[in-house]
């Protein structure tokens, strides 16, 4: 899995946050939550649990949270 852009943009439905976890499974512990349309560097790419229709998951950082989030709900940043 290679994407084409640096920075994510959180892809959520309105009202709805995204969670931050410590490996690319949403079984993992919860290492926070980022809100609808943050903007977010990504660090890496890998193959993860299936969600929706891709098992992508990235390792996003923001401030100072560090984490997976499924490559469902995020974009590339515009």
């Amino acid at each position: 899995v290679t994407p084409v852009c640096a920075s994510l943009q959180v892809a959520t439905d309105v009202g709805d946050t995204l969670n931050v976890r410590a490996e690319p499974d949403s079984g993992t512990r919860k290492l926070g939550e980022l809100n609808r349309g943050a903007i977010v560097e990504r660090l890496d790419t890998q193959n993860g649990e299936k969600i929706g229709f891709t098992s992508a998951w990235h390792k996003v950082k923001k401030g100072s949270l560090t984490g997976w989030v499924a490559g469902a709900f995020i974009a590339c940043a515009p």
